[in-house]
């Protein structure tokens, strides 16, 4: 056995120096170790150490085991444990060279998913003195940096984001004046490309006597003696015309107070202008219509009191415009239309008070002028309230036409209106008349054979649609011609209103009674059947030759009665009614005969 000292070491053949040697060069060593371990852990960045070919744990310092745990026995303790992300120890290819001596130093950042927080991990491998390759990895929290950039990265996308979709041109402008950078609003300003127009200076859109920033301007903005300025140019449109621009333009400096360039806003108010310009010349007209109108303009004032007139007043009621301002409303407009304006001026009120608006509430009427010379001069007035800001008003403006010419001419068309009303009702009473004479018989005042015609049509369809009862009696006076031939035809035309008179009295408001032709007569009975219609027509055959006919005495009749089958056309049906009536005749006259089903 080899004899050691107290501390292990052999104590054979070794002299005493060289065993206090070696203790003071591991007392050196361990001194070394505490202070490099002193060192690291009182760093912020954490520092770990592993034997690149067996993954062991060399060393780790209290910032990295604060952060992200111990490394719980693990061969490879992964700083990037919890993340969807390799692990650094199995893939050394970036740290070794191909001869396998270390390769420069790895730099990435990465969040841990434990404690939310971003690092940058700088990795490099080291060759120790005892010929092992050591990896080192050392991580920073830059959680604040990282937060700080996304408050960049967002203030920039903010300024984009207003930079590019302003309402306005935009545009960067270096203290030499010429464009940085320009949206789209510029482009479509002055017509030119986005790089088009990048590279121009601003002069090169401007007129030469309207220089958008004078050297006077960049240099008094550059000494600090102005930091904004604002003003109107008119600039050139690629296609050569007039652009009107309002611009505002600040220099921006950086944080050394040096001019980095000037922020500018262009806007065009190219229409404004233009429309500045019609108002101008639109007033110029308006003077001139005014003074030469045949209408009268005017405004009138809260208090009822006109306030401006246009000269033609005195044309249309006497009075000159001076005159006409000191009048009140009961001396310009008559009685009947002074109701009408105060009407009108007491919903005006109504609807001030309620909040509503007065702009939207105009007037339009036909008023009474009250004349010099006190007569009546119609007028059409339309008038509109003014209000301010407040929505209240402050004046009524109107336009006054004379209409007299066109109320005597409308008095005429009245005229002519109700002649040609009455007219029209004498027509109509004429077409009603007319109507009633082609559908009723002339002597006996009942309805004709084209009347029974058209309504027959009707309740045979009736009757098939909704399987009602319909019958129908066909009747003739027995031997008319014989009364004729004895009592003369007036006599016999006699003895046909007569017996229509007589058998009318005896039907319902629905049946109808028809001359057929000559003495021949027919009804329709809707709503009855044939022994119905047998039993009436047996009624109306007594009431006939019941009493004398004052002209030619007694007169008898026969009759046919027939009900109408389903399916049944109405010519095959009136030659059963007929056939039925033939067959009364054959069986001596006045009597009734009902006919046989089809």
């Amino acid at each position: 056995m080899i004899p050691r000292d107290p501390d292990g070491l052999p104590t054979s053949n070794v002299r005493e120096p060289e065993i206090a040697e070696r203790k003071q060069t591991q007392q050196a060593l361990e001194e070394a170790h505490q202070r490099f371990t002193t060192i690291l852990d009182a760093m912020d960045a954490k520092v770990y150490l592993a034997d690149m070919d067996t993954h062991e744990v060399l060393f780790m310092n209290q910032p990295l085991l604060e952060a992200f745990g111990p490394a719980e026995g693990r061969p490879c303790y992964r700083v990037l444990q919890g993340l969807d992300a390799p692990c650094p120890f199995c893939t050394n290819d970036k740290l070794v060279n191909v001869d396998g001596s270390p390769a420069g130093v790895y730099t990435w950042e990465f969040q841990n998913q434990l404690n939310r927080r971003w690092y940058e991990l700088r990795d490099c491998a080291l060759r120790w003195t005892d010929g092992r390759l050591v990896r080192m990895e050392v991580a920073t929290d830059i959680t604040e940096r990282k937060r700080m950039e996304l408050h960049l990265r967002q203030s920039e996308e903010r300024f984009r984001l207003a930079f590019e979709n302003a309402n306005t041109g935009m545009c960067l402008v270096d203290p030499q004046g010429r464009l940085m950078q320009v949206n789209d609003k510029m482009s479509a300003i002055f017509g030119y490309s986005r790089h088009e127009l990048e590279g121009m200076t601003v002069n090169d859109l401007t007129y030469p006597d309207d220089l958008t920033i004078s050297p006077e301007y960049m240099s008094k903005a550059i000494q600090g003696l102005v930091d904004c300025i604002t003003f109107d140019k008119r600039y050139r449109h690629r296609d050569g015309h007039l652009v009107y621009g309002e611009v505002a333009s600040s220099l921006v400096r950086d944080h050394q107070g040096q001019p980095l360039y000037f922020i500018s806003q262009v806007k065009d108010v190219t229409a404004r202008r233009l429309a500045e310009a019609h108002l101008r010349a639109s007033e110029e007209r308006f003077r001139l219509v005014v003074e030469h109108a045949i209408d009268n303009i005017w405004t009138m004032g809260p208090d009822q009191r006109m306030r401006f007139l246009s000269p033609s007043i005195a044309t249309l009621v006497g009075y000159g415009m001076d005159e006409y301002r000191e009048l009140s409303l009961e001396q310009i407009l008559m009685p009947d239309s002074l109701r009408v304006a105060a009407a009108y001026f007491a919903a005006l009120d109504a609807r001030s008070t309620a909040g509503l608006s007065l702009a939207d509430f105009p007037f339009r009427g036909e008023l009474e002028l009250r004349a010099k010379d006190g007569t009546g001069v119609w007028t059409e007035i339309i008038a509109t309230p003014l209000v301010d800001a407040e929505g209240r008003m402050t004046e009524l403006a109107g336009v006054t036409r004379d209409i007299r010419e066109r109320k005597r001419y409308e008095a005429k068309l009245q005229q002519a209106r109700e002649a040609t009303e009455i007219a029209y009702r004498i027509l109509q009473a004429a077409n009603t008349e007319l109507q009633r004479l082609a559908a009723t018989d002339r002597l006996t005042g009942i309805w004709n054979r084209l009347h029974f015609d058209e309504v027959a049509v009707t309740e045979i369809e009736r009757a098939t649609r909704y399987g009602q009862p319909l019958s129908l009696l066909l009747f003739d006076i027995d031997h008319f011609k014989t009364i004729n031939d004895t009592h003369g035809h007036l006599a016999g035309d006699q003895v046909l209103v007569e017996l229509t008179r007589r058998v009318r009295q005896h039907l319902r408001t629905g049946d109808l009674l028809a001359r057929w032709g000559g003495e021949e007569f027919v009804v329709l009975l809707p709503h009855t059947r044939g022994e119905d219609a047998l039993e009436l027509a047996e009624k109306l055959r007594h009431l006939i030759a019941g009493e004398p006919f004052p002209a030619a005495g007694q007169v008898t009749s026969s009759f046919g009665v027939a009900e109408f089958r389903p399916h049944e056309t109405s010519d095959l049906w009136l030659t059963r009614v007929d056939g039925a009536l033939y067959a009364a005749k054959a069986g001596g006259r006045n009597r009734v005969c009902l006919a046989e089903p089809s």
